[in-house]
């Protein structure tokens, strides 16, 4: 059986500059969310195949609010705004997105007023994989937990660019693979001097160089593994939330563990938390005299629970 859902993704890169024309919204392999864990396959790979061959879905709109997703409390029959349209492409390297990108005049004004975006899924509802994106929809606020996978909307980045706290790991991927790319060249270019030309000042600089950049692939390939653990990491504990699981660790010991390590003692951990509602519907939870593990039950909306849960993660988890 299949069913819709609309998952939202923390975006850094609408903010300021040219609005990007690459949007990927999920990574090969599991993705966890408040909603569960959605799953990216080869049964995803070969779905999104169809459905740009299709012809008819392949490149979905990018709306505002999902506006124009019949299923949504914020469906606007036609005529309304949009925001964009972009191709859908799925692989195992580069996950679920859109890209070629084109955003209309109104998408252009007001794009960068959105924290998030949100694709829209149509899923197997028996074994969480994706099986094809709807749409996406500029949403102010979202329902991901974690945002592990996620922060990866960027334009291609400028030549010499650096990394930065709003460079996303898809940016950060393309500036190794180019790094790479030039280290084998220069690699290629040392192997061929060496064999033809005496040892001089030219041999050694190239030599110095091309230890360099393979230095800095070396970091930077760290750096990004070390990025996409914290985030795996902060997922999981976000998750074990919305369980009802108490995780006591201390920031240290999370560290310590490896993301497959913390997910087994997260299984492992009993329910502890009730996950039942604690106050009628649409009454505020007191601020006094209510433990915050009650407040947050108390939310229905998801992204109000992903914000609360942000602001009180210590105090709920137990860390």
């Amino acid at each position: 059986m299949e069913k819709i859902a609309y998952l939202a993704i923390k975006n850094h890169a609408l903010g300021k500059g040219a609005l990007p024309r690459l949007l990927t919204y999920l990574r090969f392999g599991d993705n966890p969310t408040d909603r569960g864990v959605f799953k990216v396959t080869q049964r995803t790979v070969d779905a999104i195949a169809a459905q740009r061959e299709g012809g008819l879905h392949d490149r979905p709109l990018i709306d505002f609010e999902h506006n124009s997703l019949e299923e949504s409390p914020t469906y606007q029959p036609p005529p309304r705004h949009h925001a964009g349209v972009g191709t859908v492409f799925c692989s195992p390297e580069r996950g679920l997105g859109q890209e070629d990108v084109e955003w209309t005049p109104k998408g252009e004004e007001y794009a960068r007023n959105y924290p998030d975006v949100s694709p829209a899924l149509k899923y197997d509802t028996t074994t969480m994989e994706v099986t094809g994106l709807v749409s996406s929809g500029l949403v102010p606020a979202g329902g991901v937990i974690g945002l592990s996978f996620f922060n990866a909307l960027q334009t291609a980045p400028s030549s010499g660019a650096k990394p930065n706290e709003e460079n996303d790991m898809d940016g950060l991927k393309e500036q190794i693979a180019a790094l790479e790319a030039q280290l084998k060249d220069l690699r290629a270019k040392l192997e061929a001097m060496k064999d033809s030309t005496p040892k001089n000042e030219e041999v050694e600089g190239l030599s110095a160089k091309t230890k360099a950049i393979g230095d800095q692939v070396a970091a930077m390939s760290a750096d990004m593994k070390a990025e996409f653990a914290r985030r795996d990491k902060d997922a999981l504990l976000q998750q074990a939330v919305f369980a009802g699981k108490v995780v006591s660790l201390t920031d240290d010991a999370v560290a310590a563990l490896s993301v497959k390590d913390l997910k087994a003692h997260i299984d492992a951990l009993e329910v502890t938390v009730p996950l039942a509602r604690r106050t009628p519907t649409g009454a505020k939870p007191e601020q006094e005299g209510t433990s915050l593990v009650a407040q947050f039950n108390a939310l229905t909306d998801p992204a109000e629970k992903a914000e609360f849960y942000t602001k009180n993660r210590k105090a709920l988890v137990g860390r």
